[in-house]
């Protein structure tokens, strides 16, 4: 890991991200041109230092951590400010990050096959 490991990004689980882009997609006509970030916001931050921490709680064991020098010009910390996404669309994040990172846990943690058949009905809804 680059830098001491407490940056700070939001997350966004997939399921959040997809309902956004269906609803640009439903509302282009009025959206059309217009500039928006879509992301976890501040509700939904987390540090790979936190990360660590919830990977450990999930698998029981904390994963083998080395720290490195910082990328250079690396924001310490970026959260997408979703505002005017949400305003005109009534969207927001519904799955907080413990919630979406058990979820992801619970799904790498499935054999292949059962993770494959999963994605595709994520891709049939699409």
């Amino acid at each position: 890991m680059r830098g001491e490991g407490k940056q700070v990004r939001d997350v966004l689980f997939i399921d959040d991200l997809l309902e956004a882009l269906s609803l640009a997609r439903a509302r282009f006509p009025e959206l059309r041109g217009l500039p928006f970030n879509v992301g976890g916001g501040p509700g939904n931050t987390l540090s790979p230092l936190e990360l660590f921490d919830i990977v450990e709680e999930l698998a029981g064991e904390k994963p083998d951590l080395s720290l490195g020098e910082p990328r250079i010009g690396e924001p310490r910390y970026y959260v997408s400010d979703t505002r005017r996404f949400g305003s005109r669309t009534g969207w927001f994040p519904r799955v907080d990050v413990r919630q979406g990172l058990r979820e992801l846990y619970l799904w790498l943690s499935l054999p292949y096959e059962k993770r494959r058949s999963k994605f595709a009905q994520i891709e049939t809804r699409a």
